[in-house]
C-alpha cells in the first residue's frame, strides 16, 4: 500500500514518536494512493510535493519538535492544494484546554497574526490532537504568505487554551524556493486538469 511508504518517508528524519504523528496525517487525511514527488530539507524544515491519484498535487512544508524533557512532541504542516493554505498541528501531550471545532489558533511571525479557525479537531487513540483549519485563500494570499513567513525572524504558534510555542527558524527561508517551486507544479498541474 503506498501510504505505508509515504507516511515514513514524509518523517524519516524525525524522531520514531513523530513519524507516528505523520503518519496518521497521511492515513486519515489523504488519498491511499498519494505519494511523494520529490522531498527537500534544510535545517527544521521540510518541503514535499505529493501527487494524487485523482491527478491532483499538493505542497506540504512540514516542522517538527519537542520540549526538553522530550515528553511533548508537536508537528505543524503547512498544506497549499488548490487556492488554500492550511495549518495542521499534530500535539503529542496533555493539554489544559479541551481542543474544539470552532475554536480558533493563531500563527504568529514578526508583525503578523494568522487567525485560523479550527474546522477539525480529532484525538487519536496513540495519543495525538489534530488541528486543523484554512490559514489562507486565493493563489496571491498563498503567495504572500509563502513570502513574508519565510522571512520572518520569529514565529510562534498559539492554540486555544493560550499554549504558545515557538517555531525553529533554522532552514524556513532556504526551503522558500522549494515551496514556490512546489506551489508553481501543483498551479501546473491544476491548470492542466
Amino acid at each position: 500500500m503506498a501510504i505505508n511508504r509515504v507516511g515514513i518517508d514524509c518523517c524519516s528524519w524525525m524522531r520514531s514518536s513523530a513519524v507516528a504523528c505523520c503518519f496518521v496525517v497521511m492515513t486519515s487525511l489523504t488519498p491511499a494512493t498519494a505519494e511523494i514527488a520529490w522531498m527537500r530539507r534544510s535545517g527544521a524544515w521540510q518541503v514535499s510535493l505529493y501527487n494524487g491519484a485523482r491527478g491532483d498535487a499538493w505542497c506540504s512544508w512540514l516542522t517538527g519538535w519537542e520540549d526538553v524533557s522530550g515528553l511533548s512532541q508537536r508537528t505543524l504542516s503547512l498544506q497549499i492544494r488548490e487556492d488554500e493554505v492550511i495549518l495542521f498541528l499534530f500535539l503529542l501531550e496533555n493539554l489544559p484546554a479541551r481542543l474544539e471545532e470552532g475554536a480558533q489558533a493563531v500563527l504568529i511571525f514578526d508583525n503578523h497574526q494568522a487567525k485560523v479557525k479550527i474546522d477539525v479537531a480529532r484525538r487519536y487513540p496513540n495519543g495525538f490532537h489534530m488541528l486543523r483549519g484554512v490559514l489562507a485563500h486565493g493563489l496571491d494570499a498563498q503567495k504572500q504568505f509563502a513570502i513574508a513567513f519565510a522571512n520572518s525572524s520569529t514565529a510562534q504558534v498559539m492554540i486555544p487554551g493560550g499554549n504558545t510555542w515557538s517555531l525553529d527558524s533554522s532552514g524556513r527561508l532556504d526551503t522558500l524556493p522549494y515551496v514556490q517551486q512546489c506551489m508553481q507544479e501543483v498551479e501546473a498541474r491544476s491548470k492542466a486538469r
